[in-house]
């Protein structure tokens, strides 16, 4: 259901600075804020793998499998990111390139193999903190375990880290992104032998 999956999204990431950054408060940043989310919801639809905890999604997960969570401006057009364009504006969407591309480059510096990608994790925040993460999380990982791929994710909340490493994820660098002075930690959970 992309309503709701869209309703989770914007409930869980609504104050996170990076998203304030490229869609500053305004008395339309829900509707914006919610129409750039729903590209992002339909394009780990078509590319990647998307789970909710249940029917009442409380939370969501996309994990994409190699090389599939690449912003390419064909795939992204593919998912209606030009009425995006129109309606966030190129200031907005250069922003959101620059970071992007950003974020790319390094990932790919520092994990040049083939990987799963687990973008984005959200809960609901009135049902955060009741395993649904974990849920989320622990039957995916599972499987790309006995595939023997690694995969990353990124945090820009330091208090997320340590609940990553309770998954087995571990920080591979921890950076400064350009612009918009946020720290971002990259994070990998290997293949276990």
């Amino acid at each position: 259901d992309l309503a709701r999956g869209v309703e989770v999204l914007v409930n869980a990431f609504w104050d996170d600075p990076l998203n304030l950054y490229f869609i500053p408060e305004s008395e339309n940043r829900r509707k914006l804020f919610s129409e750039y989310l729903r590209a992002r919801f339909k394009f780990a639809v078509r590319y990647g793998e998307v789970y909710s905890t249940s029917s009442n999604f409380e939370g969501i997960a996309a994990w994409f499998p190699p090389g599939m969570s690449d912003l390419t401006y064909i795939r992204l057009l593919r998912v209606g990111f030009l009425k995006l364009i129109r309606l966030l504006g190129m200031k907005t969407i250069s922003r959101m390139n620059r970071v992007g591309s950003h974020a790319a480059k390094i990932r790919k510096q520092h994990l040049p193999e083939p990987h799963w990608h687990l973008f984005p994790i959200a809960v609901d925040p009135k049902h955060q903190g009741k395993g649904y993460a974990s849920a989320l999380m622990k039957p995916v990982l599972d499987r790309i375990q006995s595939d023997g791929l690694p995969c990353f994710l990124e945090t820009l909340t330091e208090e997320n880290v340590s609940l990553y490493e309770h998954f087995g994820f571990e920080v591979i660098y921890k950076e400064t992104i350009p612009e918009v002075e946020l720290t971002n930690w990259g994070m990998v959970r290997s293949p276990i032998p």
